[in-house]
């Protein structure tokens, strides 16, 4: 029997999801300025792939859940960080995390907010 979580009160994120084993940075795509037009197409695949995961993913809802509240990079339950700020802001959901200004802290003043696609 599938165990189900209730995410306002949970402090980890849900265990045993599609990613489990798989390289981190999948879900934390990230560009920076020196790279290579290849490297820039390697990350969007990369990202892609891991969205892929997640939709045959049993815990995606749980995960998605766990992130609109804790979680402001990457990519949750298939979503990455600006469709899930959209959610948050539709849905009205106060987050739990504190980030600057709530956006990610980057090597680069000029990109507060690192994109999923490039």
């Amino acid at each position: 029997m599938v165990e189900h979580h209730h995410f306002h009160s949970e402090e980890a994120p849900p265990d045993g999801g599609s990613c489990t084993g798989k390289p981190t940075e999948w879900w934390f795509p990230e560009f920076e300025k020196s790279m290579s037009q290849t490297e820039k197409t390697l990350v969007v695949t990369l990202a892609l792939h891991a969205k892929r995961l997640c939709s045959i993913c049993e815990i995606k809802d749980e995960c998605l859940a766990y992130s609109l509240i804790h979680e402001p990079f990457g990519i949750w339950g298939g979503r990455d960080e600006q469709e899930r700020l959209r959610i948050r802001i539709d849905k009205k959901i106060k987050t739990s995390y504190r980030t600057h200004a709530g956006l990610r802290p980057t090597k680069s003043n000029e990109m507060p907010y690192v994109q999923t696609y490039g």
